[in-house]
């Protein structure tokens, strides 16, 4: 785990394709920081609740990015977007609860394998 991501809490999301442990970004450093600069083998899967935006300025590799709908201990997958370049940007879907929508950042082809679709409902711990 890189240096950036110790201390921060951490949760649990249970997959179709198996449980991912993701870091949640609550702090305000952790959450500008987010995976900014780091490289492939360094990605760490990134919670960001109450996020309707990321911008992938300072990023050295893709990533997987899933918006999803976060609330009590449940995760609902509103969006995926695969293979997010540096330089770019995302911003959630229409409609998408404001207080309640958050980014899911993955390393690159992790939404693929952990079986991730639009309208799953997943725990969350």
């Amino acid at each position: 785990m890189h240096r950036r991501f110790q201390g921060a809490p951490t949760a649990e999301i249970r997959c179709p394709g198996g449980p991912v442990r993701v870091v949640v970004a609550e702090g305000f450093r952790l959450r500008l920081l987010g995976l900014m600069r780091l490289g492939a083998e360094e990605v760490e899967p990134l919670l960001i609740p109450r996020c309707r935006s990321i911008h992938m300025h300072g990023m050295r590799t893709p990533i997987d990015l899933a918006w999803l709908e976060v609330e009590r201990g449940q995760v609902r997958v509103l969006e995926i977007v695969g293979s997010l370049g540096p330089g770019r940007h995302a911003r959630a879907p229409k409609g998408s609860p404001r207080r309640a929508t958050g980014a899911l950042e993955l390393p690159p082809g992790a939404a693929e394998r952990l079986d991730l679709t639009r309208g799953d409902e997943l725990p969350l711990t």
